[in-house]
């Protein structure tokens, strides 16, 4: 039996696309300043809730967590609506 094993994020999508607006709208709502694309492009690659944690390591981690979900809320329609939009380069292709 073969198993295929995708890795999306940062991989395949750039899901920054949705991220980065996500986080800049759930900063203001949690009352974070909020974190510039390169700490966001940076903590790429590490999982939830390590991520959020990366954005703001000086901050409660329940708030801080409180904020990564609702950047998830957050990001599933904008995910919807870029379609393969957030794909990188050559991959629809592929």
């Amino acid at each position: 039996m073969m198993r295929l094993i995708f890795d999306l994020d940062g991989t395949l999508a750039d899901t920054a696309k949705a991220t980065i607006p996500a986080c800049a709208a759930m900063s203001a709502r949690h009352r974070l300043p909020p974190p510039e694309d390169g700490s966001i492009y940076a903590a790429m690659g590490y999982a939830n809730p390590e991520f959020y944690y990366h954005l703001y390591p000086q901050y409660e981690k329940r708030r801080v967590e409180a904020f990564g979900a609702d950047v998830e809320r957050t990001e599933i329609p904008l995910i919807r609506r870029l379609g393969p939009d957030i794909l990188f380069p050559g991959v629809l292709e592929m």
